[in-house]
Parts: C-alpha cells; sequence; structure tokens
C-alpha cells in the first residue's frame, strides 16, 4: 500500500486561493476539450510561478490547441503530454492573439497566425505511469497538476462532497485494468481530521477542476476521496494517480 504515514502532517493546499491560477471555470459543452482547457490551466498557472506573474497576465488560447494541435483531436479528445509537446515546438498564444476568438465549442480550420504572435519557451512535460498519494502532493504544493480520471455516469451527477469508490465505483484494483476518459486541473488537496464530519472512509481529498462549467459539482469542482489501507490506494479514486502529467516551464524567451 503506498505509505501515508506523512498526510497528518501536510496542511491543506489550494490554488484557487491564490492569483496564480486564473479564476476561470471553462464549459466545453459537447466539445470534449478536456485535454486543451486543463493543458491551458495548468501551463498559465506555471508561466504564473514561473514569472513572478498572476494567470490573468497569460490567458492562452484554448481555441487555438484545438484548431491546430494535429497530434491531438480537437473537440474528439486529446492528451496535455501531446499538447505540451506541441506547444515547445511551436510556441503559445494568448487568447487576444489567436484573432480575438474565444472558445467556440467547436473545432474550426487552424487560422494562420503571425509567427511574432507566438510566444516560445522552454517547456518539458513529464507524464508518471504511476504516483503515490504524497507524491502527487508534493507536485501539485509546486503548480497545478493535469490528471486523468475514470468518469462513469456517477462521477457527472455529482453534486458536492468527497466523493468515494464507497459512493461511485471508478476506481480500478489491479493497473492493467486501469482506464480513463476525462482531464481534470489538480488544483490542490484537503487534509482531514477525525474531527471532519467527511472523515468517515477518508483521509482527506483531492480538488480538481473540471472543463463543465460552474453548474458542476462545487462551483465546477469535484473532490476525490484520499483513502489509505483501501484497496484503491495503489490506484487513487476514479484511477487519479495514473497518468499524472506536469509542465515545466523556464523563462520566457
Amino acid at each position: 500500500m503506498p505509505k501515508l504515514e506523512g498526510i497528518a502532517n501536510r496542511t491543506t493546499l489550494d490554488w484557487r486561493n491564490t492569483t496564480r491560477l486564473r479564476n476561470v471555470i471553462p464549459d466545453d459543452g459537447s466539445c470534449h476539450a478536456d485535454w486543451a482547457f486543463t493543458t491551458v490551466q495548468t501551463l498559465e498557472a506555471a508561466l504564473a510561478i514561473s514569472n513572478n506573474k498572476t494567470g490573468d497576465e497569460f490567458a492562452l488560447s484554448v481555441q487555438h490547441l484545438i484548431d491546430c494541435d494535429q497530434s491531438n483531436s480537437g473537440c474528439l479528445g486529446g492528451w496535455p503530454a501531446r499538447a505540451y509537446k506541441y506547444i515547445y515546438n511551436k510556441g503559445y498564444l494568448r487568447e487576444k492573439d489567436y484573432a480575438y476568438i474565444k472558445f467556440l465549442g467547436r473545432k474550426s480550420p487552424c487560422i494562420k497566425t503571425n509567427a511574432a504572435y507566438f510566444n516560445r519557451i522552454a517547456l518539458r512535460s513529464r507524464q508518471y505511469l504511476k504516483l503515490e498519494p504524497l507524491q502527487l502532493m508534493d507536485f501539485v504544493a509546486t503548480q497545478p497538476v493535469a490528471v486523468a480520471i475514470n468518469a462513469p455516469e456517477c462521477v457527472y451527477q455529482y453534486k458536492s462532497g468527497i466523493l468515494s469508490d464507497y459512493d461511485c465505483k471508478c476506481s480500478a484494483i489491479e493497473y492493467d485494468d486501469v482506464s480513463v476518459n476525462v482531464i481534470m486541473t489538480l488544483v490542490g488537496y484537503q487534509i482531514l481530521t477525525p474531527n471532519d464530519k467527511e472523515s468517515g472512509y477518508c483521509d482527506g481529498a483531492w480538488i480538481l477542476r473540471s472543463s463543465w462549467g460552474s453548474s458542476f459539482g462545487e462551483n465546477g469542482h469535484i473532490r476525490l476521496c484520499i483513502t489509505k489501507n483501501k484497496p484503491e490506494d495503489e490506484i487513487g479514486t476514479c484511477n487519479i494517480l495514473v497518468y499524472p502529467q506536469v509542465p515545466d516551464v523556464g523563462l520566457i524567451q
């Protein structure tokens, strides 16, 4: 089992309480572009942290990724690690520099953009096949992280509270049985004490930002159970410990 003995010494961490993460709850509607929104959110935060600025000062273009990143599939899905590589090779565009187009809810022909508007950065992404809970806590303590989860219907129906595998059978037991179908931004974690009313099954909770609008869950967010000595500990609730992706950025060139 993953070692969680150190969880009691952790304090709750939430990037929503900082200016590094933009206070924007996206809604991709029928365009399944969660990969693009998560890529943008994590990269905006990483740039803000790296350059000691706010996330609002970057405001990257989601639509540019949907339209132009041929390594992903637009509204049919994608993977942040591939998008990070695309941005490394091409550079990123701010929303205002992609023909002032905000998210359209569909994939459109890629608009040719003057090379002068692309911002080249030293970008390296790390993708992990599986982390232990404390390792993932360490990563998100540094910056928001892209995560992939398994989201059956019970996840889409989430309203509030901490979702556990007891409530929603979304977690694999064996690594070979893992499947994921939704990308979200991990923005923090919550540590519970025995006095917390939600602590019965959970020792804490992951805090994830969706791309399903502010009407989903807790203002667009979902909390997933962090458990100790439960079978799903190896994979995480809804398989969250598998395939986390972290963008590492250098100074703007």
